[in-house]
């Protein structure tokens, strides 16, 4: 969980949950920046990176052919980073954000203008992923939010090991989390709670709040919104 210091603790009417990868931005984050990453490193001919990379992305491309599901997918897509140091890893997914954000289309409008929506009326906004900081936190700084959830990885002597610290950020692993931070802050009214989210997996999410918000990015989570009468975006 990341988390500004305010000096001034504000009023909270209710919470935003926000997925990120195809909700908040019409990619994936995660894949996107290792896209970004990768090709630096080819293009600086490192080799013994080079095969890592192809590694990588073909065992990636294999699970998802596969069917495999996707909090296994991401435990090995953080492998990748095994022995980069923090810093560094920062500093190229603020690079990777700065270009990102000039693509035509990037941020989906839509939930750009209800992010704005619920801060102008008194909600605090929560992005929700299964994505790591170092891609998320340009992402908050950028649109003014300051609470994440998310993947965290373990850093020791400023190097990712490759583990992670927390469960999965996904299907249940978001409620989890939304629950302590909604302890923490002694908020209980859920049914003043929105949430956004694009695929099936955010359904226990959706179904958390009083208020779900769903883009159609996947049948199944379409179908299921429209029997139940949500919003669709």
């Amino acid at each position: 969980m990341y988390r500004k210091n305010n000096s001034i603790t504000k009023r909270v009417n209710y919470y935003a949950f926000f997925d990120v990868d195809e909700t908040i931005i019409q990619e994936k984050s995660m894949f996107s920046f290792l896209y970004f990453y990768s090709k630096k490193m080819v293009l600086k001919l490192n080799i013994i990176k080079v095969i890592k990379i192809f590694y990588y992305f073909n065992l990636i491309k294999y699970l998802k052919i596969n069917k495999y599901s996707r909090d296994h997918i991401n435990e090995i897509y953080y492998k990748f980073y095994k022995g980069i140091n923090i810093n560094t890893l920062n500093n190229h997914a603020n690079e990777w954000f700065d270009k990102a954000r000039r693509r035509r289309n990037f941020f989906n409008s839509n939930i750009i203008n209800e992010i704005y929506f619920h801060k102008m009326n008194g909600a605090k906004v929560v992005l929700v992923s299964g994505s790591f900081q170092a891609c998320l936190k340009p992402i908050a700084n950028y649109l003014g939010i300051e609470e994440i959830l998310c993947t965290q990885m373990e850093i020791l002597d400023q190097k990712c090991t490759g583990n992670l610290l927390n469960i999965p950020i996904i299907g249940e692993g978001k409620v989890i989390l939304i629950k302590q931070l909604l302890l923490k802050d002694n908020f209980s009214n859920y049914s003043l709670c929105y949430a956004y989210g694009d695929h099936i997996s955010d359904l226990p999410m959706l179904n958390f709040v009083g208020n779900p918000r769903v883009v159609p990015n996947c049948k199944k989570l379409l179908e299921y919104a429209k029997e139940k009468n949500w919003v669709l975006l």
